[in-house]
């Protein structure tokens, strides 16, 4: 025995020195496994150039066909959009801010560019990006200068290193030396991708479950049940629905075994309500089974996101599952307004959307309004009728007319109306065309077929001059209108009532009198009812007292128009020989003969002169008659 003890040994020796090698050699082949394994892509530097803006640097090898790869990110961080630096770069991208990942396209060519991603406002703390065992973190700056990446790169000497505390023990040595050998080549192996970086440790945190999810399937809820439809007053609703309509939602939720198996306390599950809902009342409370078990909290956010973070139950109980329920309302913050609103059921790309038939909240079907050309003196009127503003089912809605006395219809067009959801009309929408509607001689429009929409006639109607009386005054104007249609053939009405006011067409007076020179000034105010005066009945005689004379180098005309309050506006004056010409008769009147038809107001001045010498009051006689006498 004492003979063979050297070579036992040296037998023995040489077996420590194998197992040594051995413990040294395998986490650099796990590693490099690890790194092979994820070789598509490597994540190079990311910086934040804004609050709301940042990059990522890729770089992807050649595939011999297109593809597409998946790259994480932190769920603590919102990215909104993203697109190449680079303009002709043509690869796909698609951000799922739901499954916190971006999805990229390689293709045959070498990839090497610039992801810039925009952040949403409100994201702030640390950012990390994981693709396969690579890591990119960045702790943004909620000031303007921009950060840098730090790279992380996960090792597998740490589960290496797992086992019995024995063992631990035992090997405590060989593991430091180990672990000193795989950081220096994990340097190594990033300073490839990255340049000035440092290592620091992952930061354990909650989860997104959807990380956990195998294939395309990345939700636990089960399916989403018909939402039911609630009136203020909590009653059914009955469709069409109105703006005050809550939407409740009910679904079923349940957790696969794989990813519970995967799961710890304080992970969580989240999703996005469609853009077109809101939150009734934001809040939180237990998550629980049929039976009453809490396995976490719910949390309902007011933009819409409902998170579930689970208890440390769910690493211990299986076939894990319940129910959830919310209420909701229109978010019609983009202005949507009234029609068919699409709902796309959250993290169900497979069912179809619910449709969801909403009118404006009002009951008004027919509105009647009447407005002048211009005041005063209207030769014609604009009616507006506006139907079925409650956009309800309608088939050939007919608008009947019944002009006012002195109207006659000219023309009519209809358009669509945009309503609010309020019942308030947004705009005024696009025209009719001819082939969408009748219309007959006394301007009754018929609109052909099936709607729900509203709409708005708007009429042309001229005022007759038989009505504009010559004395001046007002004169009212009372339209009705009557819309019925297939479904209510009894109908619905409205009226609506304009005054118009009307100048005299002839006013005359004395505006003063020269003592000195026993001089009177005289104004005539002809055709201020701008009615239209043949040129053969434009004559103004004014005839005076014997002791009047007529002064003709005072005599002067001027055209006359008014503004929107009805103020006289003096324009132009009128020149004699081409506009008029005066005529003195032998008995001392005078004539002005118009030279045209007139069709507007036209003031007239001019002076007489007393005969012979005044003592005392003198009456004086001025009469002035219009037409051809």
């Amino acid at each position: 025995m004492r003979k063979n003890g050297p070579m036992v040994n040296r037998w023995l020796y040489g077996l420590m020195c194998l197992l040594l090698v051995l413990n040294y050699g395998t986490p650099l082949m796990a590693l490099a496994e690890d790194v092979n394994s994820d070789g598509q892509l490597t994540l190079g530097e990311v910086k934040q150039t804004s609050q709301q803006e940042m990059t990522l640097a890729l770089q992807g090898k050649a595939q011999p066909v297109t593809q597409e790869v998946v790259v994480h990110y932190s769920a603590n961080v919102s990215i909104k959009a993203a697109h190449w630096a680079a303009p002709n770069n043509t690869r796909k991208i698609q951000v799922d801010d739901q499954k916190k990942q971006i999805q990229i396209e390689l293709n045959q060519q070498a990839l090497a560019d610039t992801l810039v991603l925009m952040l949403n406002p409100t994201t702030t703390e640390d950012v990390t990006f994981y693709y396969g065992q690579q890591q990119r973190a960045l702790t943004l700056n909620t000031g303007t200068d921009p950060t840098e990446s730090t790279a992380i790169t996960s090792s597998p000497a740490a589960s290496a290193n797992e086992g019995s505390t024995e063992e631990a023990s035992t090997n405590s040595s060989v593991s430091r030396s180990s672990e000193e050998t795989v950081a220096s080549t994990t340097k190594a192996i990033e300073s490839k991708t990255t340049e000035s970086t440092t290592v620091k440790p992952r930061v354990a945190g909650p989860t997104d479950i959807s990380d956990y999810f195998t294939g395309d399937e990345t939700t636990i809820i089960d399916n989403f049940e018909d939402p039911i439809y609630l009136n203020p007053d909590g009653t059914p609703a009955t469709p069409p629905y109105k703006e005050d309509v809550t939407i409740h939602w009910n679904f079923n939720w349940s957790i696969p075994e794989d990813v519970r198996e995967q799961m710890k306390a304080g992970d969580y599950f989240e999703f996005q309500l469609p853009g077109n809902l809101k939150p009734n009342k934001p809040g939180s409370g237990d998550l629980v089974d049929a039976e009453g078990n809490v396995y976490g909290t719910y949390t309902i956010s007011e933009d819409g996101t409902v998170r579930f973070t689970f208890n440390e139950r769910i690493t211990s109980e299986s076939d894990i599952h319940g129910d959830f329920s919310l209420d909701t309302h229109l978010n019609d913050s983009d202005g949507r307004g009234p029609g068919d609103w699409v709902i796309d059921i959250p993290t169900q790309e497979d069912l179809p959307p619910v449709v969801i038939p909403i009118v404006p909240d009002t009951e008004q079907q027919i509105d009647k309004q009447g407005h002048f050309d211009r005041t005063p003196n209207p030769s014609a009127i604009t009616w507006t009728v506006d139907i079925n503003q409650a956009m309800k089912d309608q088939t050939n809605p007919t608008v009947t007319e019944t002009w006012p006395t002195g109207n006659t219809f000219k023309s009519v067009k209809v358009y669509e109306l945009v309503m609010n959801l309020d019942g308030t009309i947004k705009e005024v929408g696009r025209e009719l065309s001819p082939d969408e509607y009748t219309v007959d001689k006394n301007g009754n429009v018929t609109i052909k077929g099936d709607t729900n929409k509203a709409y708005r006639l708007v009429y042309q109607t001229t005022i007759d001059e038989a009505v504009i009386p010559d004395g001046g005054g007002d004169v009212p104007f009372k339209n009705h209108a009557t819309l019925t249609s297939d479904n209510n053939p009894n109908g619905l009405d409205a009226e609506a009532t304009v005054t118009a006011t009307y100048g005299k067409i002839l006013d005359k007076r004395n505006i003063d009198y020269d003592e000195a020179n026993q001089e009177f000034t005289w104004e005539i105010n002809y055709n201020y009812g701008e009615q239209t005066i043949p040129k053969d009945q434009a004559v103004i005689t004014d005839t005076m007292g014997d002791n009047l004379t007529f002064e003709p180098d005072s005599l002067h005309l001027y055209s006359v128009t008014f503004d929107d309050k009805g103020n006289e506006v003096v324009g132009a004056e009128l020149v004699e020989g081409k506009d008029y010409k005066v005529v003195i008769n032998g008995d001392g009147s005078f004539a002005i003969d118009f030279l045209h038809d007139v069709n507007g107001a036209v003031k007239i001045d001019y002076k007489t002169k007393v005969d012979g010498i005044v003592e005392g009051d003198v009456a004086v006689n001025n009469r002035v008659d219009v037409g051809t006498g």
